[in-house]
């Protein structure tokens, strides 16, 4: 089976996308390398994966709604 990592980020306000992205990556290829070498950033580059993202709608609904949270159901 094929290694495979999926990044969702929370409710708060988030920066644009491709931002988020890089800080998520950069953050866990510098703790894999502080922790496990350069072997496992390697390892990392080479898996397979997805970053999603819907910072754009809850942004929008949470400056609509001046920053209070309310709960959403789907």
């Amino acid at each position: 089976m094929a290694k495979r990592i999926i990044f969702i980020h929370g409710r708060a306000t988030k920066p644009l996308k491709d931002d988020l992205r890089e800080l998520w990556y950069d953050a866990v290829k510098s703790g894999l390398k502080r922790d496990h070498g350069q072997p496992s950033v390697d390892l990392f580059d080479s898996i397979t994966k997805d970053f999603v993202y819907y910072g754009d709608i809850s942004n929008e609904f949470l400056h609509e709604n001046n920053g209070e949270k309310f709960l959403m159901i789907f």
